[in-house]
């Protein structure tokens, strides 16, 4: 019973040091994602839960990424399409993320953003959000969201 303690205590040790050691590179394994447009690194996100959580601040001008965790980079390749890729570990053929439009960050109050499954715009391995103005119907990239996937 003692050996099967020190067993446990190594392994989650050895866990948090080495974990630690892939945050701070910004390899596939850590949270810091980037604008692919070269926008800075941005925070990590605290969700616990999540496998990739990211929050957007879009901007007509170009976007911030506000946090993220599991992300790798996101583009911005036309208006009103983001281009979000995840870490190896999660398959964007496989994922249902939940996207939402968050207020305060947003340019208007009649915009959403929503995900595209047939990802019409983005390459392979990438999770495609789009996001409009309702009252326009056209293409927006005025609009802040998150997205997750558990």
């Amino acid at each position: 019973m003692k050996r099967l303690l020190y067993v446990l205590i190594g392994v989650l040790l050895s866990g948090a040091l080495f974990g630690g050691a892939a945050l701070a590179t910004g390899d596939d394994k850590g949270a810091d994602a980037t604008a692919e447009s070269g926008a800075e690194a941005t925070v990590a996100a605290q969700a616990p839960f999540a496998r990739l959580a990211l929050h957007i601040n879009g901007n007509p001008g170009g976007f911030a990424i506000l946090r993220a965790k599991g992300v790798i980079s996101v583009s911005n390749p036309q208006p009103g399409v983001f281009c979000i890729r995840p870490v190896a570990a999660i398959a964007p053929s496989r994922v249902v993320p939940n996207v939402s439009t968050e207020y305060y960050n947003t340019g208007g109050y009649d915009t959403f953003a929503e995900w595209n499954s047939g990802r019409t715009s983005c390459p392979a391995g990438r999770i495609q959000v789009n996001t409009f103005d309702a009252s326009s119907t056209a293409a927006f990239n005025d609009v802040a969201f998150t997205v997750t996937v558990n």
